[in-house]
């Protein structure tokens, strides 16, 4: 199964149904006492994988993600949502990671995670 992410240009495995993608622009102000809107315009539209979310993984699958993620910058790509069809990639860093353990090994370590979530956040950086 093909997954709507790539992390360094690596497809990582397909989070669950609810992902959202977004597409946020960012103003230097907001409105005045008439609530007009004053504000301006800040460089270009940031993206966003809101909801990250992978039911079940391995191990070694989670740590896989987490490690492609572990520099604070790194390319991520994902469907373009104003050019139908085509992949964007973007400067991007983490936010919070979570995994709860569903199974431990012999040893106390885990043996399978739920609930695998991440944020995936554009950095803004004009390119």
């Amino acid at each position: 199964m093909s997954s709507p992410l790539k992390i360094n240009g690596e497809l990582i495995p397909p989070p669950k149904r609810g992902l959202k993608f977004m597409i946020s622009t960012t103003v230097n102000n907001g409105r005045n006492a008439n609530n007009e809107m004053i504000g301006q315009r800040v460089g270009r539209d940031v993206l966003k994988a809101d909801s990250v979310v992978w039911p079940r993984l391995y191990p070694d699958q989670w740590a896989r993600i987490c490690n492609l993620m572990s520099d604070f910058y790194f390319e991520c790509s994902m469907p373009d949502m104003l050019n139908p069809g085509e992949w964007v990639t973007h400067l991007c860093y983490c936010g919070d990671r979570s995994a709860e353990p569903m199974w431990l090994d012999s040893s106390g370590l885990p043996s399978m995670y739920i609930n695998c979530t991440a944020n995936i956040i554009d950095c803004g950086i004009l390119e």
